[in-house]
Protein backbone atom coordinates (compact mmCIF):
# COMPACT_ATOMS: atom_id res chain seq x y z
CA UNK A 1 0.00 0.00 0.00
CA UNK A 2 1.37 3.42 -0.96
CA UNK A 3 1.66 6.39 1.39
CA UNK A 4 -1.20 8.07 -0.50
CA UNK A 5 -3.40 5.00 -0.11
CA UNK A 6 -2.64 4.90 3.62
CA UNK A 7 -3.75 8.54 3.84
CA UNK A 8 -6.93 7.78 1.91
CA UNK A 9 -7.71 4.83 4.16
CA UNK A 10 -7.62 6.87 7.38
CA UNK A 11 -10.91 6.39 9.29
CA UNK A 12 -13.08 9.28 10.44
CA UNK A 13 -12.17 10.50 13.91
CA UNK A 14 -12.34 13.64 16.07
CA UNK A 15 -8.68 14.27 15.27
CA UNK A 16 -9.12 14.07 11.48
CA UNK A 17 -7.16 16.89 9.76
CA UNK A 18 -9.32 19.87 8.83
CA UNK A 19 -8.46 19.47 5.12
CA UNK A 20 -9.86 15.91 4.92
CA UNK A 21 -13.65 16.31 4.72
CA UNK A 22 -14.65 12.79 3.70
CA UNK A 23 -12.53 9.68 4.24
CA UNK A 24 -12.84 6.08 3.09
CA UNK A 25 -15.05 3.77 5.14
CA UNK A 26 -12.05 1.53 5.91
CA UNK A 27 -8.73 0.28 4.61
CA UNK A 28 -8.52 0.68 0.83
CA UNK A 29 -7.74 -2.99 0.18
CA UNK A 30 -10.78 -4.06 2.22
CA UNK A 31 -13.35 -1.91 0.39
CA UNK A 32 -15.50 -4.01 -1.99
CA UNK A 33 -16.29 -2.99 -5.53
CA UNK A 34 -19.65 -1.27 -6.06
CA UNK A 35 -22.17 -3.86 -7.27
CA UNK A 36 -25.31 -1.91 -8.20
CA UNK A 37 -26.14 1.30 -10.06
CA UNK A 38 -29.25 3.48 -9.99
CA UNK A 39 -31.48 2.74 -12.97
CA UNK A 40 -32.87 6.29 -13.10
CA UNK A 41 -29.37 7.64 -13.76
CA UNK A 42 -29.01 5.27 -16.71
CA UNK A 43 -32.43 6.39 -17.99
CA UNK A 44 -31.36 10.03 -17.70
CA UNK A 45 -28.15 9.24 -19.58
CA UNK A 46 -30.17 7.60 -22.35
CA UNK A 47 -32.42 10.67 -22.53
CA UNK A 48 -29.37 12.86 -23.01
CA UNK A 49 -28.39 10.72 -26.01
CA UNK A 50 -31.90 11.00 -27.45
CA UNK A 51 -31.69 14.78 -27.15
CA UNK A 52 -28.64 14.90 -29.43
CA UNK A 53 -30.05 12.36 -31.89
CA UNK A 54 -27.66 9.50 -31.03
CA UNK A 55 -29.96 7.07 -29.25
CA UNK A 56 -30.48 4.77 -32.26
CA UNK A 57 -26.72 4.60 -32.77
CA UNK A 58 -26.33 3.79 -29.09
CA UNK A 59 -28.86 0.94 -29.33
CA UNK A 60 -26.90 -0.62 -32.19
CA UNK A 61 -23.73 -0.53 -30.11
CA UNK A 62 -25.18 -2.41 -27.14
CA UNK A 63 -23.46 -5.78 -26.88
CA UNK A 64 -25.18 -7.15 -23.75
CA UNK A 65 -28.07 -6.47 -21.35
CA UNK A 66 -30.13 -5.16 -24.26
CA UNK A 67 -33.52 -5.92 -22.67
CA UNK A 68 -32.61 -4.54 -19.25
CA UNK A 69 -31.34 -1.28 -20.73
CA UNK A 70 -34.18 -0.70 -23.17
CA UNK A 71 -37.13 -2.16 -21.24
CA UNK A 72 -36.04 -2.21 -17.59
CA UNK A 73 -37.60 -0.18 -14.80
CA UNK A 74 -35.65 3.07 -14.18
CA UNK A 75 -36.67 3.11 -10.52
CA UNK A 76 -34.79 -0.11 -9.81
CA UNK A 77 -31.18 -0.67 -8.80
CA UNK A 78 -29.38 -2.39 -11.67
CA UNK A 79 -26.44 -4.83 -11.49
CA UNK A 80 -23.20 -2.99 -12.20
CA UNK A 81 -22.70 -5.07 -15.35
CA UNK A 82 -25.82 -3.39 -16.81
CA UNK A 83 -24.38 0.07 -16.12
CA UNK A 84 -21.08 -1.00 -17.67
CA UNK A 85 -22.88 -2.18 -20.82
CA UNK A 86 -24.65 1.17 -21.07
CA UNK A 87 -21.54 3.30 -20.67
CA UNK A 88 -19.46 1.08 -22.95
CA UNK A 89 -22.00 1.61 -25.75
CA UNK A 90 -22.13 5.35 -25.03
CA UNK A 91 -18.33 5.45 -25.10
CA UNK A 92 -18.30 3.72 -28.50
CA UNK A 93 -20.37 6.56 -30.00
CA UNK A 94 -17.10 8.46 -30.36
CA UNK A 95 -18.24 11.70 -28.74
CA UNK A 96 -15.49 14.13 -27.76
CA UNK A 97 -14.58 14.48 -24.07
CA UNK A 98 -16.30 17.86 -24.07
CA UNK A 99 -19.49 16.34 -25.51
CA UNK A 100 -19.37 13.52 -22.94
CA UNK A 101 -18.98 16.07 -20.15
CA UNK A 102 -21.98 17.98 -21.47
CA UNK A 103 -24.04 14.79 -21.43
CA UNK A 104 -23.14 14.31 -17.77
CA UNK A 105 -24.25 17.84 -16.94
CA UNK A 106 -27.59 17.06 -18.61
CA UNK A 107 -27.91 13.85 -16.60
CA UNK A 108 -27.43 15.79 -13.37
CA UNK A 109 -30.35 18.04 -14.34
CA UNK A 110 -32.58 15.15 -15.43
CA UNK A 111 -31.91 12.99 -12.37
CA UNK A 112 -32.57 15.51 -9.62
CA UNK A 113 -34.26 12.77 -7.61
CA UNK A 114 -30.94 10.93 -7.23
CA UNK A 115 -27.57 12.61 -7.70
CA UNK A 116 -28.59 16.20 -7.05
CA UNK A 117 -31.57 15.95 -4.72
CA UNK A 118 -29.50 16.29 -1.55
CA UNK A 119 -27.44 19.11 -3.04
CA UNK A 120 -30.52 20.99 -4.20
CA UNK A 121 -32.01 20.86 -0.70
CA UNK A 122 -28.76 22.16 0.77
CA UNK A 123 -28.44 24.90 -1.85
CA UNK A 124 -31.80 26.38 -0.88
CA UNK A 125 -30.35 27.58 2.41
CA UNK A 126 -29.01 31.10 2.68
CA UNK A 127 -25.25 31.59 2.60
CA UNK A 128 -24.58 27.99 1.53
CA UNK A 129 -21.20 27.27 -0.12
CA UNK A 130 -20.00 24.18 -2.04
CA UNK A 131 -18.31 22.90 1.13
CA UNK A 132 -21.65 21.92 2.62
CA UNK A 133 -22.43 19.69 -0.35
CA UNK A 134 -18.89 18.31 -0.46
CA UNK A 135 -19.08 17.25 3.18
CA UNK A 136 -22.04 15.06 2.17
CA UNK A 137 -20.45 13.77 -1.03
CA UNK A 138 -20.21 10.13 0.06
CA UNK A 139 -23.95 10.15 0.82
CA UNK A 140 -24.68 11.76 -2.55
CA UNK A 141 -22.66 9.06 -4.35
CA UNK A 142 -24.53 6.45 -2.32
CA UNK A 143 -27.66 7.49 -4.21
CA UNK A 144 -25.97 6.63 -7.53
CA UNK A 145 -24.22 3.34 -6.72
CA UNK A 146 -24.15 0.94 -3.77
CA UNK A 147 -22.60 -2.29 -2.56
CA UNK A 148 -19.09 -0.89 -2.28
CA UNK A 149 -16.70 1.81 -3.53
CA UNK A 150 -15.35 4.70 -1.47
CA UNK A 151 -14.91 8.44 -1.69
CA UNK A 152 -12.40 10.94 -0.32
CA UNK A 153 -12.86 14.71 -0.36
CA UNK A 154 -9.90 16.92 0.57
CA UNK A 155 -9.89 20.71 0.95
CA UNK A 156 -6.95 22.20 -0.97
CA UNK A 157 -7.74 25.87 -0.50
CA UNK A 158 -10.59 28.30 0.21
CA UNK A 159 -12.30 27.39 -3.07
CA UNK A 160 -10.50 24.27 -4.27
CA UNK A 161 -11.10 20.59 -3.54
CA UNK A 162 -9.69 17.19 -4.51
CA UNK A 163 -12.14 14.33 -5.01
CA UNK A 164 -11.17 10.70 -5.39
CA UNK A 165 -13.40 7.68 -5.99
CA UNK A 166 -12.08 4.13 -5.57
CA UNK A 167 -13.35 0.60 -6.18
CA UNK A 168 -15.78 1.59 -8.93
CA UNK A 169 -15.53 -0.50 -12.11
CA UNK A 170 -17.11 2.20 -14.29
CA UNK A 171 -13.94 4.25 -13.79
CA UNK A 172 -12.25 2.40 -16.65
CA UNK A 173 -14.72 3.82 -19.19
CA UNK A 174 -13.72 7.32 -20.42
CA UNK A 175 -17.33 8.27 -21.16
CA UNK A 176 -18.32 7.69 -17.56
CA UNK A 177 -15.38 9.62 -16.14
CA UNK A 178 -16.10 12.62 -18.36
CA UNK A 179 -19.85 12.43 -17.75
CA UNK A 180 -19.29 12.29 -13.99
CA UNK A 181 -17.13 15.41 -14.26
CA UNK A 182 -20.10 17.07 -15.95
CA UNK A 183 -22.33 16.00 -13.06
CA UNK A 184 -19.84 17.50 -10.62
CA UNK A 185 -19.77 20.76 -12.56
CA UNK A 186 -23.56 20.93 -12.63
CA UNK A 187 -23.80 20.16 -8.91
CA UNK A 188 -21.13 22.72 -8.00
CA UNK A 189 -23.00 25.33 -9.99
CA UNK A 190 -25.86 25.11 -7.48
CA UNK A 191 -23.60 26.67 -4.87
CA UNK A 192 -21.45 29.06 -6.92
CA UNK A 193 -21.39 31.41 -9.89
CA UNK A 194 -19.06 29.12 -11.85
CA UNK A 195 -17.54 25.71 -11.14
CA UNK A 196 -14.46 24.17 -12.81
CA UNK A 197 -13.48 20.48 -12.74
CA UNK A 198 -10.33 18.87 -14.15
CA UNK A 199 -9.32 15.23 -14.11
CA UNK A 200 -6.31 13.96 -12.17
CA UNK A 201 -4.69 11.47 -14.61
CA UNK A 202 -2.78 9.50 -11.97
CA UNK A 203 -6.05 8.75 -10.15
CA UNK A 204 -7.73 7.37 -13.28
CA UNK A 205 -7.35 3.58 -13.21
CA UNK A 206 -9.43 0.49 -13.92
CA UNK A 207 -11.21 0.99 -10.60
CA UNK A 208 -10.76 4.64 -9.64
CA UNK A 209 -10.94 8.26 -10.76
CA UNK A 210 -10.35 11.73 -9.37
CA UNK A 211 -10.65 15.45 -10.00
CA UNK A 212 -9.63 18.87 -8.80
CA UNK A 213 -12.62 21.18 -8.44
CA UNK A 214 -12.67 24.95 -7.96
CA UNK A 215 -15.27 27.70 -8.09
CA UNK A 216 -15.91 31.42 -8.03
Amino acid sequence: MTFLDRQLSAPRSPTMPDNLLVSLPGALHAIPMATEFRGSVIAASQKSLRDIGRFEDYCKLLTRHHDELLYGCPAEWMPMSVAEAHYEAANDLGLTPEEQTARGADVAKFSQGTFLSTMIKLARGSGVTPWLGLEQFDKICGRVWRGGAGVTVTRRGPKEVRIRIVRLGLSRIPYYRHAFAGMLTSGGGLFSKKCYVREIPEYCTETGMGWIGSWV
